[in-house]
This record gives structure tokens, C-alpha cells and sequence, in this order.
């Protein structure tokens, strides 16, 4: 209750204050940061991004992994793009539109590249668009929001990826964020349909099943609402493997075998110590030799199913600790937690892979921080600084393997605190979305 000159009436929560007419919030930025502008950063964003801020760009593995199905698709001849197709096909017929607008403009292979490459990149800045609009909603200073806006549109993480021909990685990772809280929006099928896009683009999608499971909300019609995201997520990856086996019978195979095998071995990961080096000759005058590093056999075949299976016991602890109805926080805190395993666990790790962690950690310091974002923030500066500084070189040493625990363990250990710590109270900023929504 407030005392006005009338008497006694009922406080507004803070929620329902309005920020829009707040005078605290009336300065350049915020106004700069209405819904069409984000927009319109986002787009501007990926567009630096798919262009690598205009330095000079390669098609990475795009080239000889991709572009042959791309190629094939784009000419009408379905049968041999999925015969050619890499385990990460799915996402090629999600980038063909573009792709396909830049061939009949006449476009070159690098310039299909980059069309088929903006609209992976966008899906992170619409997210940061997404986090930001509703952590201005609940008041929530530039401080908070303005990195969270910038990690998602302009991550160095993300033209990493883009320059080894992946930007597909931001585009899974974008969407399976976007499950996890339109789980917790009450909106089941859309977050099922999100989840079945992730998957198809890059097969790691299957990780935020169990949190988007999670973050659906506790009522007489959630077990539903959790079997239509079930439902939806898994048809439209067994569409993809049906219409690639009627068209050809090794298809299937190709699509998840490639999506198991790790084939080579780098020193960011937990399996480095295993590693064993091969050597061959390398072609040029003078010719030199190649240290190749591989992992275990059983670890190679292995790795990545571990990986997966992991999540299974993770979700279980948070369902023993916080219920069948945990906060949206502890959703996004799971999926970060298991995007940062599917890094240290897989042992051909390379840097762009930590771009869905980073997306997972910056959604949830959105719910949990009222200021600075300052895990995401250090998180990708110590990244950076491991990837790009200490292991410039590539040489595979026990340095690179030692900091990157050095970053990687901690985090990995915080977050298992925070999910079965004390469990996070709800407050008006870290309020989840549907709580919002049902106000509305």
C-alpha cells in the first residue's frame, strides 16, 4: 500500500511500472533502443559480421564440405545434394533462399557464401534484440543490456565462425536459446519448432531439449505442453532423414555418422592428454613436415555421444533440486552449462564452438544481473586471450591445454553451483517470460 492525499491505495509492482515515460530512462541510448532500431542494429550487425569487417575472407570449410551440396541444390538436383550433403545439411536448406536470391543476381561462390551466411548471423542479433527489449522492460540499466546486445551481434566469436565456414553455429545456438524461453513463455509448439530447427541445423541442438522440457510451466496442461515440443522437435529432424533416405540410401549415415566422429584432436579440450601425434610429409618446396594429433579410438567414436548423454543426468539433478518446474534462470543456466561440456568434452574443439555457450551465459546474467554482465563478459575476453593469444600458433602445447581449464573448469564448476546451490528467487527483474506474459 502507498499513502497519497486521498489515504491508502494498492502499489503498482515494479514490473507494471512503465519505462517507456520513466525519466531515468529518457536519454539517447534508450530511446536509440526501441524494438525497430534494435532491428535495424541486428541487420546492420550481421551484415560487418558476414562480411568479417570487410577483411579479407575465404570460405573456411564451407568450400569443400558445403559448397558441392549448396551447388547442387541451388541447380535443382535434389538427389545429389543429398548425396553430398555434410552432417550439418540441414542447415544448408535453411541458408538456401538467400543463397539462391544472390545466385540469380549473379553472385560468385564467396558471395553465395556470405548470403547464405547473413541470415545465421541475424538470428544472434535478433536474440540480443529479444534479451534487450525485455530487459529494458523491467527497468534494467544500459550497463546491463548494451553488453548483452553487443555479445549477441558482434561476439568475435561469431566471425570466427563465419571465417572457417560456419556460420550455422550461431544460427543453432540462436535457436536454442530462443526454445529454452518460449518454453517458459508458454508457447510449447513454437518452442518445439525452434528446438526441431536447431537440431537439423547442427545435430549439438539436442542439447537444450532437457532445458527446454524444464522451462515449460507447471500446470494442468504442461505434461501437453511438454509432449507437443517433443513431438515437434523430433518430426523435423526425422523428416530430414526420411527424405534423405528415400533419395539416397546412404544419406542417413552420412548425416549421423559425421555428426559422431570426431576425427582429430586439439589441445582445448579434456581429452588432450590422450592424444597421440602422427607425422607426414607436406607438399611444397621445401616440403615439411605435418604433426597431425588424434584422439583415442574409443574417444573419437564416443565423444560426442557422451556428450549428449550427459544431459540426461544434469537434468535429473535439477529436477531433484528445483522440481519439474525450475526457474527460466536455471533452464538457461543448464544450457549453458551443457554447451560449455559439449567444448571441453569434444576433442577437436575450436574456438567459434563456444559461441552457444556465450549466447546461453549472456540470456541468463539477462535474468540474473541487474548490472554488468561481467561472467559473459570476462568469460569471452579469457576465451579470446587462450584461443588467440596463447594458442596463436596452433601448435598444440600443454599450455594452451592448462588455461584452457584454467577457464573452462571454474565457469563449468560455478554454473554447477548456481544449478544445485540455493535456488534463485524470483524478483522483478529476473521474473521469466511467462510471468510477463501473463500480466499482459
Amino acid at each position: 500500500m502507498q499513502l497519497d492525499g486521498t489515504g491508502w491505495r494498492p502499489a503498482r509492482p515494479l514490473d507494471a511500472i512503465n519505462p517507456e515515460t520513466s525519466p531515468a530512462d529518457e536519454g539517447t541510448m534508450s530511446k536509440l533502443a526501441r524494438a525497430p532500431m534494435l532491428v535495424t542494429f541486428a541487420a546492420l550487425a550481421a551484415f560487418y559480421v558476414t562480411y568479417r569487417g570487410f577483411a579479407p575472407q575465404t570460405l573456411g570449410d564451407y568450400g569443400p564440405e558445403a559448397a558441392p551440396a549448396m551447388s547442387a541444390l541451388l541447380a535443382g538436383h535434389i538427389h545429389s545434394f543429398f548425396a553430398l550433403e555434410p552432417a550439418y545439411g540441414g542447415s544448408l536448406l535453411l541458408r538456401a533462399p538467400a543463397s539462391l536470391l544472390a545466385k540469380a543476381l549473379g553472385a560468385d561462390r564467396l558471395a553465395i557464401y556470405r548470403a547464405g551466411t547473413f541470415p545465421c548471423v541475424l538470428a544472434c542479433g535478433l536474440l540480443g534484440a529479444w534479451l534487450t527489449t525485455r530487459m529494458r522492460q523491467r527497468s534494467q540499466p544500459l550497463a546491463a543490456w548494451l553488453p548483452v546486445l553487443l555479445v549477441c551481434a558482434l561476439a568475435p566469436l561469431l566471425t570466427d565462425a563465419v571465417l572457417h565456414g560456419h556460420p550455422e553455429e550461431a544460427l543453432g545456438g540462436s535457436l536454442c536459446v530462443a526454445a529454452v524461453l518460449l518454453a517458459a513463455n508458454s508457447r510449447a509448439t513454437l518452442a518445439g519448432l525452434a528446438l526441431g530447427v536447431a537440431i537439423v541445423t547442427k545435430q549439438w541442438g539436442v542439447l537444450a531439449l532437457a532445458p527446454a522440457l524444464l522451462a515449460v510451466p507447471e500446470g494442468p496442461a504442461s505434461r501437453g505442453a511438454r509432449a507437443r515440443l517433443i513431438a515437434v522437435a523430433v518430426a523435423l529432424p526425422a523428416i530430414q532423414l526420411l527424405v534423405a533416405h528415400l533419395e539416397t540410401a546412404g544419406a542417413p549415415a552420412a548425416l549421423v555418422g559425421g555428426a559422431q566422429q570426431a576425427g582429430f584432436a586439439h589441445a582445448f579440450d579434456l581429452w588432450w592428454p590422450l592424444a597421440h601425434a602422427s607425422r607426414q610429409l607436406g607438399f611444397g618446396s621445401p616440403p615439411w613436415w605435418i604433426v597431425n594429433w588424434s584422439p583415442p579410438g574409443v574417444v573419437a567414436a564416443h565423444a560426442h555421444e557422451l556428450i549428449v548423454a550427459l544431459s540426461v543426468p544434469l537434468g535429473a539433478l535439477v529436477v531433484r533440486r528445483r522440481g519439474w518446474n525450475p526457474p527460466v534462470e536455471a533452464c538457461l543456466a543448464l544450457l549453458a552449462l551443457l554447451f560449455l561440456l559439449r567444448c571441453v568434452l569434444d576433442p577437436q574443439d575450436l574456438y567459434y564452438y563456444h559461441l552457444p555457450m556465450i549466447l546461453a551465459l549472456a540470456a541468463w546474467e539477462s535474468y540474473t544481473r541487474r548490472a554488468v554482465p561481467w561472467l559473459t563478459l570476462s568469460t569471452l575476453v579469457l576465451l579470446y586471450v587462450v584461443f588467440d593469444q596463447i594458442g596463436a600458433t596452433d601448435s598444440h602445447t600443454w599450455a594452451d591445454f592448462a588455461s584452457y581449464l584454467a577457464v573452462t573448469v571454474p565457469l563449468g564448476g560455478y554454473l554447477l553451483a548456481r544449478l544445485l546451490g540455493h535456488p534463485i528467487r524470483r524478483t522483478s527483474v529476473i521474473a521469466p517470460l511467462s510471468a510477463a506474459t501473463a500480466r499482459q
